[in-house]
């Protein structure tokens, strides 16, 4: 009996231990730059040195994230996405179109769920949709391959 005890809360313990779900969190750029490549592959290639907050979760599964950093440098960071050799502008019908399709992991309380024309401009950053708030030198990301 206490070998069943025992395997069935070895079992459980498994069970709720093991997630899909991988999350990072860098108070700055430079801590982030401290992590793995592929740790940094789940951000789009624009995180440039004025970046700070970052944060990302993304599932194994179906290789679907979401993120978002904050940045200061504002003058970098539109010379960035005004190189349409770097990022395309899109549709906030597009942005939302591609949000919609993710399923899992589900959205965190930290990623922003109302996005506007007014306060928003949208990318396509190689597998990356990006919302970018100028005001708030904010940007939000999600990949859903």
């Amino acid at each position: 009996m206490k070998v069943k005890s025992f395997l069935l809360m070895l079992y459980c313990s498994l069970l709720f231990s093991c997630s899909e779900n991988i999350t990072q969190d860098y108070s700055t750029v430079n801590k982030f730059k401290e992590s793995s490549l592929r740790k940094q592959s789940w951000f789009p290639d624009i995180v440039l040195a004025s970046s700070y907050d970052l944060k990302e979760i993304h599932n194994l599964s179906s290789n679907n994230s979401y993120g978002s950093f904050k940045y200061t440098d504002t003058l970098i960071f539109n010379a960035k996405f005004q190189d349409t050799s770097i990022c395309k502008e899109i549709t906030l019908t597009e942005f939302a179109h591609q949000l919609n399709k993710i399923n899992s992991p589900k959205r965190p309380s930290w990623f922003s769920d109302s996005f506007t024309e007014t306060e928003y401009t949208f990318f396509k950053q190689g597998r990356f949709y990006i919302a970018r708030n100028k005001k708030e030198r904010i940007l939000y990301f999600f990949l859903n391959d």
